[in-house]
């Protein structure tokens, strides 16, 4: 069975952060043990939880999922929506979680995991 385009850039998403030095990262699948709305993506680096949401180009977060991003970021978390793992990258350095040095390595040791699969 494909993937939906919008599992496909989680999958690049996690597949960038598990590049990372210090990050750890899982998709968050929705049950009903999960609360609605929330993020797609939970992670932590260097000790800063990070809650993503992932939508396909020109979508945006419902509004429980905004309300649950704010709610995250009220409670000190890094909590953004992105399109793309180039925009989560792009983020990340403009709110100064990571260095373009470090986005660059990411992208590139998530690239040669993907080659050996």
């Amino acid at each position: 069975m494909p993937q939906k385009p919008e599992s496909r850039i989680v999958k690049r998403c996690l597949e960038f952060l598990l590049a990372l030095p210090r990050c750890e990262a899982h998709k968050i699948h929705g049950s009903e043990f999960t609360r609605t709305g929330e993020p797609d993506i939970d992670a932590c680096l260097n000790g800063r939880s990070l809650k993503i949401e992932v939508k396909q180009p020109g979508q945006k977060p419902t509004a429980i999922q905004q309300k649950r991003l704010g709610d995250w970021a009220m409670a000190g978390a890094w909590a953004t929506f992105v399109t793309s793992d180039m925009e989560l990258a792009s983020q990340m350095v403009r709110d100064e979680l990571i260095s373009e040095d470090q986005a660059d390595v990411a992208f590139s040791r998530a690239g040669e995991r993907r080659k050996k699969k």
